[in-house]
């Protein structure tokens, strides 16, 4: 799961920008943390990501949420 096809644009993109300071041109280019980190939550993962100043928005907390059998 390292790669992503956009479905809007057809460009592949890295996983790994979205945990990275420097990732997706340094903040200057598309920033696709937000998708990233709701593809991680649809697969169970608690995700938090926020902007690093002027730098990226990055992925800095992820938690595989427990299973709920009532759920």
């Amino acid at each position: 799961m390292a790669c992503n096809k956009c479905e809007y644009c057809g460009n592949r993109y890295h996983w790994s920008h979205a945990f990275s300071k420097f990732g997706y041109d340094d903040g200057d280019g598309n920033i696709e943390t937000p998708e990233i980190a709701e593809l991680l939550e649809d697969e169970g993962y608690e995700v938090n990501y926020g902007r690093w100043i002027a730098h990226n928005t990055l992925i800095f907390l992820l938690k595989k949420t427990a299973w709920n059998s009532c759920h």
